[in-house]
C-alpha cells in the first residue's frame, strides 16, 4: 500500500509541475452529506481522527471564524434541534461558489483536401492536449482524501433555506446535518493533517486525449498503420460505467504517396469493473460515422458506419487522473483494422 502510495505521489507531482499554475488553489474544503452526517453520528470527542473532504476549486465566500489550535478545549453539547436553542443562522456572506472542480475538413491550401484535413486535426489534437494537460495538472494538485482535524474545528454551514451558520465539528447533530445544504471548512483555522488522498474516482464528467497507432485501408486495398489521436468527452454515472463521445482522427501516406485520413464520430461505453491497488482493466466498444479522404485516388473517398472494441487499462495517479492504454479492433470501409493508443483522463 505503501509503495502505491509513493507511485501516485511521484506521478501527480511530474503532472503538477508540467504545466505553471496560474494561481494558488483554495484554502476551503467541502464535507459532503453523506460524511456530515458520519460525523454526526460519531463520538464529538474522536470524529476529527479522519474527516472526508474535497479542495475547492474557486472557494466559497465564508465568513472569518476564530481559529483553534491543539490547545483549544473540546466542549461536548447535546443533541441541539436547528431553531431557537441553536446558534442562529444569518444570511450567507455571499453566492458562495463550490464544486470540485469533431475534426473539421481544411479549407484552402496548397495540398490536397486529406492533406488540408490532416493539418486542421492535428491543430484540434494540439489544442485539446494543451487543455487536458491544465486539467490535469490542476487536479494534481486539488486535495480529495481524508484529514485530520481539532474537534471543535469551525464547519461553515449553508442552509436550504439561504441562511448560513458557523459550529464548532464537535457540535454537528442530525437536526443540523438535515438543515444544511452544504458544510465547508478552512485549512488555516485549526490544525489540518492530510492523511490519505482518496483512491480513483470517475464518476461525473470525463475528458480525455488518446495518441498511438490505428490502421487505415486505402482505396487500392492497402492495410497499413499510422499515426492516430482520439478526443473522448463523456460521463460515468457510477464508478465503473460510463458513456462518451469520441472523436478519432488517423492518416499516412498511400502508395502514390499522397495523403490518407480518416475520422470518426461516435459513442462509445466504457466498463471498467477490475481493479487491483492502482491498476484498473475493462473494455470499451463504440458506434459512429467514419469519412475517408484520399488524395491521389479519383475514387479514394469514403463514408459509412464504423464499429469499435477492445480492451481497455488504467492506471490510477490521484482521485481524478489516470494513464490509460487501449488495444483494440475497428471496422469501416468493409475492413476490420487494429489500433493501439495511450493517454490521460481526467475525471
Amino acid at each position: 500500500m505503501l509503495a502505491s502510495s509513493s507511485r501516485r505521489a511521484a506521478l501527480a507531482v511530474l503532472l503538477a509541475a508540467a504545466v505553471p499554475s496560474s494561481g494558488c488553489l483554495s484554502r476551503t474544503y467541502e464535507i459532503h452529506k453523506p460524511e456530515l452526517a458520519r460525523l454526526a453520528a460519531t463520538a464529538p470527542e474522536v470524529r476529527g481522527a479522519s474527516v472526508e473532504v474535497e479542495q475547492e476549486l474557486f472557494g466559497s465566500d465564508l465568513e472569518t471564524a476564530q481559529p483553534v489550535t491543539s490547545n483549544t478545549q473540546i466542549v461536548v453539547i447535546g443533541s441541539v434541534d436547528v431553531g431557537p436553542r441553536h446558534p442562529a443562522p444569518r444570511p450567507r456572506p455571499g453566492s458562495g461558489g463550490g464544486g470540485s472542480g469533431g475534426g473539421g475538413g481544411g479549407g484552402g491550401g496548397t495540398g490536397g483536401k486529406a492533406t488540408n484535413a490532416k493539418d486542421a486535426a492535428i491543430a484540434l489534437l494540439v489544442l485539446a492536449t494543451f487543455g487536458v494537460v491544465i486539467a490535469a495538472a490542476v487536479e494534481a494538485q486539488r486535495y480529495e482524501g481524508t484529514v485530520q482535524l481539532h474537534p471543535m474545528h469551525p464547519v461553515h454551514l449553508f442552509g436550504y433555506d439561504g441562511n448560513y451558520m458557523i459550529v464548532p465539528l464537535a457540535h454537528l447533530d442530525p437536526g443540523i446535518v438535515q438543515w444544511s445544504q452544504r458544510a465547508v471548512i478552512r485549512s488555516n483555522e485549526g490544525p489540518f493533517l492530510f492523511l490519505q488522498r482518496a483512491p480513483l474516482r470517475r464518476r461525473g464528467l470525463t475528458y480525455g486525449v488518446h495518441f498511438g497507432v490505428s490502421q487505415l485501408a486505402s482505396a487500392d486495398g492497402t492495410k497499413t498503420s499510422g499515426p492516430s489521436g482520439v478526443i473522448h468527452v463523456g460521463l460515468f454515472p457510477g464508478e465503473k460505467i460510463g458513456l462518451l463521445g469520441t472523436a478519432s482522427f488517423a492518416w499516412r501516406e498511400n502508395l502514390v504517396r499522397q495523403t490518407l485520413y480518416e475520422q470518426r464520430y461516435g459513442i462509445e461505453l466504457q466498463a471498467m469493473p477490475l481493479a487491483a491497488d492502482i491498476f484498473h482493466a475493462g473494455v470499451y466498444a463504440g458506434v459512429g460515422l467514419a469519412w475517408r479522404l484520399e488524395d491521389g485516388f479519383s475514387r479514394g473517398d469514403d463514408r459509412g458506419l464504423a464499429f469499435s472494441g477492445g480492451a481497455q487499462l488504467q492506471l490510477d495517479v490521484n482521485t481524478h487522473i489516470a494513464l490509460t492504454a487501449r488495444f483494440g479492433l475497428h471496422s469501416g470501409h468493409d475492413e476490420y483494422l487494429r489500433e493501439a493508443t495511450f493517454g490521460m483522463a481526467v475525471y
